[in-house]
């Protein structure tokens, strides 16, 4: 029996070791690896469209607003509810997030409902609050000089500068 663990202690620490090593060669011949990577796409057509169409999906996703972590699913009160975090909303409509951090402060919005690893995520109701309040800055925003403007930003962001 000890024996079989010493063999195991034994695989593991010769396991390492290969890696190590690996990472070492990887790091003193990256430029070396690098060209013989372009040379393999370069004589395989297969290989080469291979990776331009993951490359363009993976743009494609990035020009999207891919919400994977940003869009998550909790249970409340025994219902599964889809919250967003502030990332993702400030990207849909345009808001920085520390303005919809002050505008949950100032009890624009009512708070988060789940705080996960110091993160605020908000349920669908927050964010059609937030929605609203975002539409209303984008229409007086046009309007700077409009007193209703002047009051509505003294209200609502006398701490934010934008």
């Amino acid at each position: 029996m000890s024996n079989m663990q010493e063999t195991h202690v034994f695989d593991n620490t010769h396991q390492e070791r290969k890696r190590e090593s690996v990472r070492k060669w990887y790091s003193t011949h990256r430029e070396l690896y690098a060209q013989l990577r372009k040379e393999r796409y370069a004589s395989d057509p297969k290989r080469r469209a291979k990776a331009r169409k993951a490359a363009r999906m993976h743009r494609a996703k990035l020009k999207k607003g891919h919400t994977a972590g940003r869009v998550l699913t909790r249970t409340l009160n025994g219902d599964a509810v889809q919250v967003y975090t502030t990332g993702y909303i400030s990207e849909k409509y345009g808001v920085p997030s520390h303005l919809i951090r002050l505008w949950e402060a100032r009890n624009l919005i009512p708070e988060t409902l789940f705080e996960e690893d110091k993160h605020r995520l908000y349920t669908s109701a927050q964010v059609k609050l937030i929605a609203k309040l975002a539409k209303k800055l984008e229409k007086f925003s046009k309007k700077q000089d409009d007193p209703a403007f002047v009051k509505f930003k003294k209200t609502l962001f006398a701490d934010w500068e934008g």
